[in-house]
């Protein structure tokens, strides 16, 4: 279970004290500061300021030919996208894993409850209006998590009008993709639906790969993938002052796990392989949101979302994949569930300053039932697994900018772990 171990089994306790000073020049492309509805900051806090915070637009993503978030992020500065273990991308940020990077769909935290690794896989391009990359944990309303950096996912909306777009892609290696969305708004209404179909059959290796017994070379073994995704998004905005948010996100997956294919037993560095495969993955999230400009002062975002994901997964004998006789084999299907909610403001003092404060909490809970070998000898042993945890934080930053050139911030984040 991932919860809070980077602030120890209890309490979290953080502060944040950061002056800057000289005027800011123009950011290189690629490099502007965002500007979107409060998530957690906005682009005119000076939090936003200190620290560097990159934009990837849908114009960029479209350049790139990416699919998913995985290859929207390669080729930024600082972030290393690799092929983990489990052949699932991993996202590393300023040196640091996965797990240390908070990842945010329209404010939704997204991660497994059992080792608190994400797949950014599943997050489909034709989705994403913008990713905003945030290095380091530079503002404490962001809560538990963030060492390494903040990834915030905003999702597309409806324009005026309506618009439809569909696009296939084919690739070598027998890859194929195919997606389609319909928008529109009108009236206060905006909405947005889409779906992706993606399918692979694996990755090639090098021409120079010498085969063994468990891999001959050309497609890698157990490397194949197939996807579907379902999004859909409404919003309506009665007037400027406030505006509401429904989201619902539907996802489903089977891919193989590469296996090692080291053979020799006099290699110090052998690993023994293990033979496993996704065999469906399933998953949604859902999402009420709501933002309230109630005075001119005052802005107001408040969140409540649920995300539920089964994995069932096995790890067998051989190449095979049909039989589990061998000493910790298994059949194993995983439940991970997020329920939470949120809420955050800013309050605007003039000269004075301005205020933000963060009221964050939701409940984490994962859960196994299957089967598993101990030993080769030993009968089936069920697995019987239920953890839960509940996670809630406090922010409050104080800011203000008595010189042009120079700001100060000033922050205290207090996180809580039951469980």
């Amino acid at each position: 279970m991932y919860g809070l171990a980077c602030a120890g089994r209890r309490v979290l306790l953080a502060a944040l004290l950061t002056a800057a000073f000289s005027a800011q020049a123009d950011p290189p492309p690629g490099e502007e500061i965002p500007t979107y509805d409060v998530y957690v900051t906005s682009e005119r806090d000076i939090v936003q300021k200190v620290t560097t915070v990159r934009k990837i637009t849908q114009e960029t993503i479209q350049e790139k030919n990416a699919r998913n978030l995985n290859q929207a992020l390669e080729r930024e500065p600082s972030i290393v996208v690799r092929r983990a273990g489990q052949g699932i991308p991993r996202i590393d940020l300023r040196g640091l894993r996965t797990r240390q990077v908070l990842l945010l769909v329209d404010g939704v935290p997204s991660y497994s409850t059992e080792d608190g690794n994400f797949d950014p896989s599943l997050i489909p391009s034709n989705i994403i209006e913008s990713v905003d990359i945030s290095y380091s944990n530079s503002s404490v309303l962001y809560g538990d998590g963030p060492l390494a950096g903040v990834v915030q996912v905003r999702t597309r909306s409806g324009k005026e009008g309506v618009q439809a777009q569909g696009r296939g892609d084919f690739r070598e290696g027998m890859q194929y993709l195919g997606q389609a969305s319909v928008s529109g708004a009108a009236r206060g209404f905006e909405g947005f639906a889409s779906g992706s179909y993606e399918y692979a059959e694996g990755y090639n290796l090098s021409d120079d790969f010498d085969p063994t017994s468990l891999e001959d070379g050309g497609r890698r073994e157990n490397s194949d993938r197939e996807m579907g995704t379902a999004f859909a998004k409404l919003g309506y905005a009665p007037s400027e002052k406030g505006r509401v948010d429904l989201l619902f996100d539907y996802r489903r997956a089977e891919y193989g796990i590469p296996w090692a294919v080291t053979d020799d037993r006099n290699d110090p560095y052998r690993r023994n392989p293990n033979f496993q495969r996704m065999e469906d993955l399933e998953g949604f999230s859902t999402q009420l949101s709501g933002q309230l400009h109630s005075r001119e002062e005052l802005e107001l975002r408040s969140w409540a979302y649920v995300t539920r994901q089964t994995e069932d997964r096995g790890r067998y004998d051989d190449e095979n994949l049909d039989s589990i006789q061998r000493r910790n084999s298994y059949l194993i299907d995983d439940t991970a569930l997020i329920a939470g909610g949120a809420l955050h403001g800013r309050y605007d003092m003039g000269d004075f300053g301005a205020l933000r404060f963060a009221a964050n909490g939701r409940y984490e809970s994962f859960e196994a039932d299957g089967v598993l070998r101990p030993d080769n000898n030993d009968p089936l042993v069920e697995v019987d697994q239920s953890e839960g945890l509940g996670a809630w934080s406090l922010g409050l930053e104080y800011e203000v900018q008595p010189l042009e050139a120079g700001g100060l911030v000033l922050g205290y984040g207090h996180a809580f772990l039951e469980g």
